[in-house]
């Protein structure tokens, strides 16, 4: 008779420590849903989403696109930030792209820490790369 009333207390204690053990990630994902916040995101961070919400430390390139879409070769201003990314990319760099529309043409300029590279027309976008990369490389970011 015993063994019967030890049933119940096991399947409670199991499913106490389940509860447990789930309710944190699933607190942070529903935090994460509510804010929009990458570094809430539970197993979930990548390191896109930290350039993006700015919280990578240490120095940050940035590419500020001037968008107009009757004034290039590619479909999207999301395929032209593709293809300025995969440049950065065979450097061994990481990107954040802002793009906003323009109707003057389509440019980019780069932001280095305080070095501003361009603007550089959308046909010599590649151009930019290397001057935004070397600026990258020469820049020693201060940590106090």
């Amino acid at each position: 008779m015993d063994a019967h009333l030890d049933k119940p207390k096991t399947v409670t204690t199991l499913a106490m420590v389940v509860l447990a053990v789930s309710l944190p990630t699933f607190l942070s994902l529903l935090w994460h849903y509510l804010s929009g916040d990458p570094t809430i995101r539970p197993l979930g961070i990548t390191r896109e989403a930290l350039i993006d919400s700015g919280d990578l430390e240490g120095l940050v390139i940035y590419a500020n696109v001037a968008w107009d879409p009757t004034d290039t070769n590619y479909t999207s201003d999301k395929s032209f930030a593709q293809a300025l990314k995969n440049g950065f990319r065979a450097k061994g760099l990481d990107l954040s792209v802002k793009t906003h529309l323009s109707n003057q043409g389509s440019y980019v300029t780069y932001q280095v820490g305080p070095s501003t590279m361009g603007p550089f027309p959308a046909s010599a976008a590649a151009r930019g790369i290397n001057a935004a990369v070397a600026a990258y490389r020469m820049n020693v970011p201060y940590k106090p």
